[in-house]
Formats: C-alpha cells, structure tokens, sequence
C-alpha cells in the first residue's frame, strides 16, 4: 500500500503521460447473506487533491460463493456512498437453484468527469458451476453490466470499493472475494 507521500507525489503527476500504478490486496472478504449494501472489496483510496479528467481508476476482484435464489444488487461504493450499477436475477441460469456453487469476477471504472464528479460503469459475469465446469473467464457466465454517466459526487482521496446485497435474506446465500486490484489508469 502507498503511504501518503507516495500518493501525494502522484497527484501531482496528472494528465497525458501519468504513469500507471496498481496496487493488490489478497485479503479475502467474506460478508455472508447481507440485505444492505456491503463491501465486497477492500476500500481503496483515491488520490488525494483535485480530481481532474482524464483521470481513471480500476477495482478488480473474483468471488465465489452459495447462490440462494435471491436478486444479487452490485453497487459502487464512492466515500461511503453506494450507487446501484447492475443486478442479477434471482434465476440467471436455465436451472439455477438455491444452493448452487457460483463464482465470478467484478470491474469498476471511475473516470473522472470533473474536479467533483465521476462516472462509474461495472462489467462482470457470474456462472453457476453446477452447469459447467465451474470455472468462469472473461465472456463467459451471465454478464454483469451497468453504466452511471452524470451525478456521482467524487472528491480528492475519496475511497472507492465494489459494494452488494441480495434482495432479501437467506441463510443459505453469501459470496467471497479472493482479494482486489486497484489500478489508476490515468
């Protein structure tokens, strides 16, 4: 992780030419069946001082977990706040059913669209194992996607982390992450 000179000496590094820099986190989280948006990642922390576009960030991770036949609601988490993105259906697979071994992966951008707002989109898939293999790539599984253009408050040094919950509770459900990536990309 950065200290917070290093992160300074970055801000001051914006614009065309940014170096790219990435940080991982293989602490897994494990938040079982939650109803109210949870962090699913690690919650990673911007730079601090002005946003200014192009700058971009990246949140990666993967997850497995028991499906519970509950919809799944994947949220962006900016400074505390959660903004819903995308959700899967309770039956996203043929024969999905409550019980079944899903695993997955999960990416946010946040693109900075000004000096106090960003626009989010996440991109993912989610695969039910008992239907396959069990092993899920990118383009494959059920896609997750979804898009925020306008409105998304965001400040120098925000923290940024993928966030979800299920529609309602069941014993039986809950995912964990094998840690995340976090990348600035611009």
């Amino acid at each position: 992780m950065a200290s917070t000179l290093e992160l300074l000496l970055l801000a001051q590094l914006s614009g065309p030419g940014t170096p790219v820099f990435a940080q991982t986190d293989a602490s897994g989280i494990a938040p079982g069946n939650v109803t109210t948006a949870t962090a699913l990642t690690r919650q990673w922390t911007a730079l601090p001082g002005t946003p200014a576009s192009p700058q971009a960030y990246e949140l990666y991770t993967e997850f497995n977990g028991t499906w519970g036949g509950e919809r799944l609601e994947l949220f962006a988490d900016i400074a505390g706040t959660s903004t819903l993105l995308a959700q899967v259906g309770a039956i996203f697979a043929p024969s999905v059913a409550s019980g079944d071994s899903v695993n997955g992966w999960l990416r946010l951008m946040v693109r900075v669209a000004s000096a106090t707002a960003c626009r989010l989109h996440m991109a993912g898939s989610i695969n039910d194992n008992s239907l396959n293999s069990g092993v899920v790539t990118n383009g494959t599984g059920c896609p997750i996607s979804g898009t925020v253009t306008t409105g998304i408050a965001f400040a120098g040094a925000d923290t940024i982390a993928i966030s979800h919950a299920f529609s309602s509770s069941s014993s039986s459900q809950g995912l964990t992450t094998f840690g995340s990536t976090f990348t600035r990309l611009a």
